[in-house]
């Protein structure tokens, strides 16, 4: 069937449900009230007569009191849009997307070619994923300025406007390792676009998630279930609905399979016992998996024996003995983490929850405390000072996804494991693992920009300046100087010269959470050197010659 409760697998599962009954959309439960109705299919004629005194006839708002309009079909809200953007004086821009790999039309993000004009009402179809969370998806606004690739957008109700930059979405290709069952993600193609749309109308279906203080509703070609309930509930608030024709109860369709499914949850609720039971179950499988670093043998495995495989080939330099360093976390890290399994197993109770047994808490502290160094001092300086250069294209690739692969499976165990420092909850747990493979996907690029070393470096007074800076700041965090910046991030502010936080985030090495951290430091150190100097604009050298490596030639073999 089309619905998840019928699956297979759902079947074999051990399916506790649970009601969320929490409504955060809406405060006024009368609205509410009215709403459950037309989900529930109980619409009386009463309620539908109290919906349908938001009918105004010939409703025409003014430009700026922010309503959009949802319609049921594309063709009318691209109707809307099209006359709306032409109506506004001046001048339209079309802005290019930008398309790498492989990215299916029918999965395009946005428009490929982007028509806007300053006063267009716009919406965000992406939430901000800078650290300044300026806008979210489905937050209104005008365009106020487009000035080069640069487009301003000012919302209801903010004090300021945003600058809003392109964004990038990703094509991601899921497979399934035959041997191990095992899920892997690559990146197979991009689409990158500014995260904006005119927004006078869009479609009900595309409206699902998102939130409106101000809309006008026209369903009267509702066609699908739950169409005009989704509608009705975008709004936050009965006076802020518009309906641009009166609904009628033929209008109003539920799916009778859906309600027999909600209404069985509803009437069988879990009994305390059985909740409990299965909380503690699920929270026993989640410290199991988090300390399991099978998946991280594997893949430091198959990345050695790559190495060792085109030995001939390949030019390894920084990250130590990659062997060596294999070995060194298969011992301390992998198999000691396969006993302290076996210790955890043997503590566990059924019935009782980790998160409350004060034994089980003070191992898991002691036992992240543990992993902590040995990840800090075994995996990742060799993971993150490896680099490497080749002439074969295939080999090349090989490593590349292979170190990937190994780098975000570091990073996501080791957040696990930090997790659990303190105490353990499986929402803390989760959440770090989420972090960690968000912070990773953001930095994670197709194409790797250029990386300068310390010979490229033409202002050894900053770079040195740099490097005491980050020496007294380990000393007074009780880091190891290399936890607070790496050597060649070092290098790239050197050179780059950043005098922003948003240029200092360019720069690889330099994520969200460091720029937090660091950044109105580091900026205030370069801008006191560039002033120092007279320097206005930065030129980047070109980068320093790598030697290519040998490579041993064999005569080609007949057969």
């Amino acid at each position: 069937s089309p619905y998840f409760f019928s699956s297979m697998a759902l079947a074999r599962a051990e399916l506790i449900p649970i009601e969320l009954k929490r409504i955060y959309r809406q405060s006024d439960r009368h609205f509410i009230e009215l709403l459950n109705q037309v989900r529930n299919n109980t619409l009386d004629q009463p309620a539908l007569e109290q919906i349908n005194a938001r009918y105004i006839p010939d409703f025409s708002p003014g430009d700026d009191e922010g309503y959009i309009t949802l319609c049921t079909h594309n063709s009318s809200a691209e109707t809307i849009n099209n006359a709306r953007l032409k109506s506004l004086k001046g001048k339209s821009r079309r802005f290019n997307a930008t398309l790498d790999g492989e990215f299916p039309e029918n999965a395009y993000p946005n428009a490929t070619v982007l028509e806007l004009k300053i006063g267009a009402q716009v919406m965000f179809i992406r939430n901000d994923m800078s650290a300044e969370k300026s806008y979210f998806n489905g937050k209104i606004g005008k365009i106020t300025e487009m000035s080069g690739d640069r487009i301003e957008v000012l919302c209801p109700g903010d004090s300021g406007k945003i600058t809003v930059a392109e964004t990038t979405w990703e094509n991601i290709e899921y497979t399934v390792d035959p041997e191990t069952a095992e899920i892997s993600q690559k990146v197979i193609g991009t689409f990158t676009q500014y995260p904006l749309k005119p927004a006078w109308a869009i479609t009900i279906h595309k409206s699902q998630g998102l939130t409106f203080d101000k809309a006008i509703i026209d369903a009267r070609a509702a066609f699908a279930y739950g169409q005009v309930y989704v509608a009705l509930s975008r709004c936050r608030t009965f006076e802020g609905m518009v309906l641009s024709s009166p609904l009628s109860p033929a209008a109003v369709k539920t799916d009778q399979t859906v309600q027999r499914f909600v209404a069985g949850v509803a009437n069988n609720p879990p009994s305390p016992e059985r909740l409990e039971a299965a909380k503690s179950r699920y929270q026993q499988h989640l410290l199991l998996e988090c300390f399991d670093f099978g998946r991280l043998r594997r893949l430091f495995g198959r990345l050695a024996a790559i190495l060792r495989n085109h030995a001939k080939v390949i030019q390894v330099t920084g990250g130590g003995d990659i062997i060596a360093v294999e070995q060194q976390a298969a011992a301390q890290i992998c198999e000691v983490g396969d006993k302290f399994k076996r210790q955890l197993e043997g503590m566990l109770v059924e019935g009782r929850l980790p998160a409350a047994d004060p034994a089980i808490l003070d191992r898991l502290a002691k036992a992240a405390s543990y992993f902590q160094e040995k990840f800090n001092g075994i995996l990742l300086p060799c993971l993150e000072g490896f680099t490497m250069e080749t002439d074969n294209r295939e080999v090349r690739k090989l490593i590349r996804d292979a170190l990937e692969q190994l780098r975000e499976e570091t990073g996501v165990k080791l957040a696990g494991v930090l997790s659990c420092r303190e105490d353990f909850s499986p929402g803390r747990y989760l959440r770090a693992l989420s972090a960690a493979g968000i912070e990773i996907g953001k930095v994670r690029t197709k194409t790797a920009p250029v990386t300068y070393s310390e010979a490229d470096v033409g202002h050894p007074e900053l770079f040195e300046k740099l490097r005491e800076w980050r020496s007294r700041k380990a000393a007074r965090e009780g880091l190891a100087p290399y936890q607070v910046l790496h050597q060649k991030t070092l290098v790239q502010i050197a050179i780059h010269l950043p005098g922003t936080i948003e240029a200092l985030k360019k720069i690889k090495g330099i994520g969200q959470r460091l720029a937090a951290r660091y950044g109105q430091e580091l900026t205030e150190m370069v801008m006191g050197y560039r002033t120092k100097h007279g320097i206005h604009s930065v030129t980047l050298p070109e980068p320093a010659p790598v030697a290519p490596p040998e490579i041993e030639t064999k005569p080609a073999v007949k057969g």
